[in-house]
C-alpha cells in the first residue's frame, strides 16, 4: 500500500507510469463504466497542512482508490468510503492500518516539517522502517507493518 502527502501524489504517479512499475501495484475492481473495467489502487493521502487539538498538533489522513485508464494513466480520485473516512494522526499514537499488506510505502514531497514530524511519528510506533531514501525535497520510506 501506499500513502503520499498532497504534493507528492501526482509526481508519484508520473514516476510508477514512466518507470513501469504501475502495472506491478495491487488494484482493486471498482466496477463498470460504460462497457469499461474501473480499477483503483488504494491509496492514504495525508492533508497538506497540520491541524491543532487541545494544543497538539494532528494529522489528517483518508483512503481513496486512485482510479487509471487501461493504459496506466492516472484519471481520477475516489473515495475510499469502505475504509472509514478520515482520520487523525497524533505523533505520540500509532496510526491505526488496517490494510492487506504487510509492507506500505510513504512518500513525500514538499512536506512541511511538523506534518512529516507528525506521519513518520505515527507510522514508527506502528511498523518498522525498513528501507529509505532522502532527495532534495522528498521523501520515501518503506515500513515493516507485520507487527499487529
Amino acid at each position: 500500500m501506499i500513502f503520499f502527502n498532497t504534493s507528492g501524489q501526482f509526481s508519484f504517479w508520473y514516476y510508477a507510469k514512466n518507470l513501469g512499475y504501475y502495472s506491478d501495484l495491487q488494484k482493486v475492481y471498482l466496477g463498470e463504466y460504460e462497457g469499461n473495467r474501473m480499477e483503483g489502487v488504494l491509496t492514504g493521502q495525508f492533508a497538506h497542512q497540520t491541524g491543532e487539538f487541545k494544543g497538539v498538533k494532528y494529522a489528517a489522513m483518508k483512503y481513496d482508490y486512485n482510479i487509471f485508464d487501461k493504459e496506466g494513466h492516472f484519471r481520477r480520485i475516489v473515495s475510499a468510503q469502505d475504509k472509514g473516512g478520515v482520520q487523525v494522526i497524533f505523533k505520540q499514537a500509532p496510526v491505526k492500518y488496517e490494510g492487506n499488506s504487510d509492507r506500505v510505502w510513504v512518500f513525500l514531497t514538499r512536506c512541511e516539517e511538523d506534518l512529516k514530524d507528525i506521519i513518520l511519528g505515527a507510522f514508527g510506533l506502528r511498523g518498522k522502517v525498513i528501507m529509505e531514501f532522502k532527495g532534495d525535497g522528498a521523501q520515501i520510506y518503506l515500513y515493516d507493518m507485520s507487527r499487529r
